[in-house]
């Protein structure tokens, strides 16, 4: 038995809404062979991984980028599992969905967490809308998620292992149990939101239509009185959740991942000082954070442990406190650090000394937001840069040779067809 299955799925291109949920949808995307679709591994499910491990939770990743057929694993595995975690962006949180309910008609006894920034943003449609789920991790999980786990599983599998007072058959979900649970506590943590009261609705008459006390044939106008009773139940919303501390996480689990991944991803820093009127960073991470030099170089000496990777990419916006930019190249300098590098960053704040550390340390490519070359634009946006010190930035890039990949933001406010 595995405590926590981690589900990161893979990005939709085209969706088809028209497919029956009985029914593996019909998706157009990334060949899960190619190249392309293992661009990047799912950093913070495997930090998540880390604290359940470090915990004594067994946990698993389903990564999606790497699977022909997702729904299969899920099926054939189906009751392996005591908790489901689910991470989603906007293009990902239909398919996400579907492997929600399939998740959930071949393991009703699972608990289903659902996080990332779509369903952070849209927590309250998505309850409404998919009554199964358990419960929402809002913003940054790395707190509660763990105090959820716990809550609800009480104890690691492995425990009852070891002691036969432990029946974790007791912890299994059931109809409105996750709402009876969180009813009976005194103190819950920031962070969460869920559904006040428990919801019939066809989908969940399907799933639990043999357990006793639910029903065992569907009633259409009861059942229909419940489902439109659905949009004006409450919701419950512990607020947002405080920020953290990114010097308590441990390194990623990467052993959970498939080799096949080449990239690393190392995180930098979370947040951000601007407050750009097209981005959801400050509302996701309102407090900015800066990671310890020392903390970055333990975490890239983990990444060499591992043979399969080949690059490294640094975020978010590396180079937003220069001193500490400063030193962190200095540092890739002293160390030799062997592999090539990427990274996001401010264009405006580069130097030629700067520029000419990055190359000697294998920088190969920086992303950077340009969004507009309009300064009145960028002004009303509060994107505070001038457009002609980011064009000269990138001219001192390019001279050493490091490639650039820039954001553009077409029709922003005051932007005109000219």
């Amino acid at each position: 038995m595995i405590d926590i299955l981690f589900i990161n799925p893979r990005t939709e291109i085209n969706y088809n809404e028209d497919s029956d949920e009985d029914e593996d949808p019909i998706y157009h995307v990334n060949d899960p062979h190619s190249h392309e679709s293992l661009r990047e591994p799912p950093n913070g499910l495997l930090i998540l991984s880390a604290i359940m491990q470090k915990l004594g939770y067994s946990t698993e990743l389903m990564d999606c980028s790497l699977l022909v057929n997702p729904y299969d694993m899920i099926r054939k595995k189906h009751d392996q599992y005591r908790l489901i975690g689910i991470t989603a962006l906007t293009n990902t949180i239909n398919y996400a969905m579907q492997l929600a309910k399939t998740a959930k008609r071949y393991n009703p006894k699972a608990f289903i967490i659902l996080g990332g920034p779509h369903a952070s943003f849209t927590y309250e449609e998505l309850l409404h809308q998919y009554p199964f789920i358990d419960c929402i991790c809002i913003g940054e999980a790395e707190q509660t998620f763990p105090w959820l786990t716990k809550t609800i599983l009480q104890v690691p599998s492995i425990d009852s292992v070891y002691d036969n007072n432990i029946d974790i058959d007791n912890t299994s979900n059931t109809f409105g149990k996750f709402q009876n649970i969180m009813s009976k506590l005194e103190k819950i943590p920031k962070g969460l939101a869920y559904l006040s009261s428990p919801i019939k609705n066809s989908f969940l008459l399907d799933v639990y239509r043999w357990i006793k006390g639910f029903g065992t044939k569907r009633d259409d106008v009861t059942w229909q009185i419940d489902e439109k009773k659905s949009r004006e139940k409450d919701i419950t919303y512990t607020g947002f959740p405080d920020a953290t501390d990114l010097s308590k996480l441990p390194l990623p689990n990467r052993e959970t991942i498939s080799m096949q991944y080449s990239v690393a991803d190392v995180l930098i820093n979370r947040g951000c000082p601007n407050n750009c009127s097209f981005c959801s960073r400050t509302k996701l991470f309102p407090k900015m954070r800066i990671r310890s030099i020392d903390s970055v170089f333990k975490e890239l000496n983990q990444i060499l442990s591992h043979s399969n990777y080949r690059f490294v990419n640094f975020y978010d916006n590396i180079n937003i406190n220069i001193d500490h930019f400063d030193k962190f190249l200095e540092r890739l300098h002293e160390e030799n650090f062997p592999l090539p590098w990427g990274a996001e960053l401010r264009a405006d704040y580069i130097t030629s000394k700067q520029a000419r550390l990055m190359k000697e340390t294998k920088c190969q490519i920086v992303a950077t937001g340009i969004e507009s070359a309009d300064k009145e634009v960028l002004k009303q946006n509060f994107k505070m840069q001038d457009p002609q010190k980011v064009a000269t930035g990138i001219k001192i890039l390019k001279r050493e040779g490091i490639a650039i990949q820039a954001y553009f933001m077409i029709g922003l406010p005051g932007d005109t067809k000219e």
